[in-house]
């Protein structure tokens, strides 16, 4: 039935003790075709039917105690699979960097100048996870400047200028972006989507998920200028402010950004304090290096020379000796994974994508190549290949899935799930994914399911996907990929059935025999 079968008996002789054996077996393989076919109608009635005629389904389920398939529907057909591509980079990255992997951000000095080296860490600043650990975005700002007041000499007040309890580095601000490319922004992404915080940039040094807040609030008499707030603070941007003061509390006033510049307008009307939505930033590095500037100032770490970009790393990516270490920012690739999987921020999971890419030439031929999406996409193939994945009928053009180019299966999916549920840090990866009873949009949508739910959600225009693993109470485990392409209008339909799906998965265990 499927290339996933394992027999439970092998080379049986006719003996009585082989006989009793042979017997047991055959009851096992019974229990689990009952099992089996139950589980098989019950989709089959659910799935086969969709809301909508022109709706395609592609769905897989294996049962993880046998590895069989037992349920399939268009398994083989490619489909869009919306953010459940990022389970790709996710079982990747514990691929090649292992649970303990870290992203380091790297504060030093050579000669009289600053330098910040970048390690493509989509977290510096990251404003959750800074809040799940009570504290502000720009912590590490902190930090640096508590670090560089100890190596560093207090300015004499004789010398006029800043106060006497500032610092003073005489020379350059050197940023080095060079882990990854200058491609900011996927070719494949739609226009109006760059502008919004999903669609943001990727580069060697981001801050704040290279995005920015602003804060409207009404000022003076209706009809004035509002006056507003950003953060972070960067004078790499500009905003212009198009928006009045209000005397009604209704209005709600809009940012957006200027195609191709690191304009933001405000526009529209502002009768109380709000913050609206995240919007990207254009040109990440530059925006991140003159914030962290900035925001050293506000620490009283004054910088007398210009921001320079400059390669630092050697030529084979080390740091050079000459160079003194004065800090490090150190994110462990849990967290970011955490942000992928659970919080489907976008950003993260191609900036892992473009950081798997530099590696994996690395290891191909000695020295680095700036990570891309064309090298991310090579990184990724061995893992997709160990689980036994058809690379060669799958597009992976991106990391997040916001591109529309990419094509999987649906058996794909649940492949590299029954991959990751038997790999080493097959702990870290289930709980980097939303759970009915642990955390993420699951917890809303399954808390009814009578059983573990460990899944990545997808959605794009006309696509809604669910890939991952169901636990019964009985602890049987499931890999399943359900994948809808094609509809039209709102997806609530299509989560219902993905709810469905779980629930039956749920019961699939129930009359099997357990474990000893």
């Amino acid at each position: 039935m499927t290339p996933f079968h394992t027999s439970p008996f092998h080379r049986l002789a006719g003996s009585p003790k082989h006989q009793v054996t042979l017997t047991v077996a055959f009851v096992l393989i019974a229990a689990v075709s009952v099992r089996a076919g139950g589980i098989e109608s019950k989709l089959k009635k659910v799935l086969g039917k969709l809301p909508q005629e022109q709706a395609v389904c592609g769905a897989a389920v294996i049962d993880l105690s046998t590895g069989e398939l037992v349920f399939g529907l268009n398994e083989a057909r490619p489909m869009i699979p919306a953010s459940n591509q990022k389970l790709i980079v996710m079982a990747a990255g514990l691929d090649l960097f292992g649970g303990q992997g870290v992203f380091r951000t790297t504060l030093a000095a050579r000669g009289q100048d600053l330098i910040v080296i970048g390690d493509g860490d989509p977290t510096l600043g990251d404003p959750n996870l800074a809040e799940a650990r009570g504290l502000t975005p720009l912590k590490f700002i902190e930090s640096w400047a508590d670090a560089l007041a100890a190596e560093g000499e207090r300015t004499n007040p004789s010398m006029g200028g800043e106060a006497a309890h500032s610092w003073i580095i005489p020379g350059d601000f050197i940023v080095d972006d060079t882990i990854l490319d200058t491609e900011y922004f996927h070719p494949d992404w739609v226009a109006d989507d760059r502008v919004k915080w999903y669609g943001a940039p990727i580069s060697g040094l981001n801050l704040n998920n290279n995005c920015v807040e602003l804060t409207a609030m009404p000022s003076g008499q209706p009809g004035d200028a509002c006056a507003w707030s950003i953060f972070p603070s960067s004078s790499a941007l500009t905003v212009i402010n198009e928006c009045k003061t209000s005397k009604s509390r209704k209005p709600v006033p809009v940012i957006g950004r200027r195609r191709g510049t690191s304009d933001l307008v405000l526009s529209g009307r502002v009768g109380k304090k709000l913050t609206l939505k995240s919007v990207s930033v254009f040109q990440p590095s530059q925006f991140a290096a003159t914030a962290i500037r900035e925001a050293l100032a506000g620490e009283n770490v004054h910088l007398r020379g210009e921001t320079r970009f400059e390669r630092i790393r050697t030529r084979n990516g080390s740091l050079p000796a000459d160079l003194r270490i004065i800090a490090e920012h150190v994110t462990p690739l849990s967290d970011v994974l955490r942000r992928i999987g659970i919080d489907s921020q976008n950003m993260c999971a191609e900036a892992l994508f473009k950081r798997l890419g530099r590696d994996w030439s690395k290891r191909q031929n000695g020295i680095p190549v700036a990570g891309s999406w064309q090298n991310g996409r090579q990184a990724v193939l061995p893992t997709l290949q160990r689980a036994g994945c058809d690379v060669l009928n799958m597009v992976v053009a991106d990391g997040s899935g916001l591109s529309r180019s990419n094509r999987i299966t649906a058996l794909d999916f649940a492949q590299l799930l029954q991959y990751m549920h038997r790999h080493p840090e097959a702990k870290t990866f289930r709980e980097s994914l939303a759970g009915n009873r642990t955390g993420g949009k699951l917890k809303r949508r399954m808390s009814d399911v009578d059983a573990d739910v460990f899944a990545k959600t997808g959605y794009l225009s006309g696509v809604r996907s669910l890939s991952g693993y169901v636990r019964t109470p009985d602890n049987c485990w499931f890999a399943f990929s359900v994948i809808f392409n094609n509809f039209r209008g709102g997806s609530s339909p299509y989560n219902k059935l993905h709810d469905k799906v779980c629930d039956i998965l749920a019961d699939g265990c129930q009359h099997a025999p357990r474990k000893p």
